[in-house]
């Protein structure tokens, strides 16, 4: 619990210094803070818990560059890659901990994606005079940054947690609201999120297809393409990569 208490202070020092802690002890021993935020998640709330504060503070992040995020990201996609995770005759930690994960953590790491990309979020941020399909969402550069690490890791879920970042994404129509930001003005951002669309194509998961094909999710990125117009770029080139994939 002091450790929580200390990443949540508004002192640098001392929440850089906690910071450091964390990640000792990360990287010492993942499976050691698994186990901890699991028995910590049967007596207090989401918010208080430790894998939430480090998500938290990835999301306040106030430097320009996002040090501080990007740090907190990798220790994250530490805990949550299945690598480290232990397999014993009575018990499996990657179920355990993914089942923890998804129930407890996700909502709070896909919340500035999903408020980003709401509706009115978006109509908010439209150029006057625009449709929604040139719709400009997000234009803030350091919310774009933070948006590309958070798809960064799920991007990585879809690789890694194959059961339950699809059920995740079902659920939450996820990929619809991670395609909206094909239409960022930053085009790391839009090249992030095809890359999502782009692994979850080459898994090449019959629920998956369904869920692209009935939903007409490549229709945001035909209109990136076409507003793309006659540039040969890097979101020009991966766009032409994925249907290339799928015709063969």
């Amino acid at each position: 619990p002091a450790l929580e208490i200390v990443m949540g202070m508004d002192d640098l020092q001392v929440r850089s210094a906690a910071t450091d802690i964390f990640s000792y002890l990360v990287e010492f021993s993942p499976s050691m803070v698994r186990e901890f935020v699991m028995q910590e998640a049967q007596q207090s709330d989401d918010d208080i818990l430790l894998i939430n504060v480090v998500i938290e503070q990835m999301i306040c992040d106030t430097d320009p560059e996002l040090g501080g995020a990007v740090q907190l990201m990798g220790l994250l996609r530490t805990l949550i890659d299945p690598e480290n995770m232990l397999a014993t005759a009575n018990k499996t930690e990657k179920s355990e901990f993914l089942n923890f994960f998804y129930n407890h953590c996700m909502h709070v790491l896909t919340a500035p994606l999903l408020a980003n990309t709401s509706e009115d979020k978006c109509e908010k941020d439209a150029v006057v005079g625009s449709t929604k399909s040139n719709t400009i969402c997000p234009d803030n550069y350091q919310t774009a940054q933070l948006l590309a690490l958070i798809l960064e890791l799920l991007t990585f879920c879809v690789e890694h947690h194959t059961y339950h970042i699809k059920n995740y994404i079902m659920n939450k129509d996820l990929l619809r609201r991670v395609l909206v930001l094909m239409n960022s003005k930053h085009t790391f951002l839009a090249l992030c999120a095809l890359r999502f669309m782009r692994r979850i194509i080459g898994l090449k998961d019959e629920f998956y297809n369904r869920y692209i094909t009935k939903g007409n999710l490549f229709e945001p990125v035909i209109n990136a393409l076409l507003d793309n117009g006659t540039r040969y770029n890097l979101l020009n080139s991966a766009v032409i990569e994925l249907f290339e994939f799928i015709r063969v």
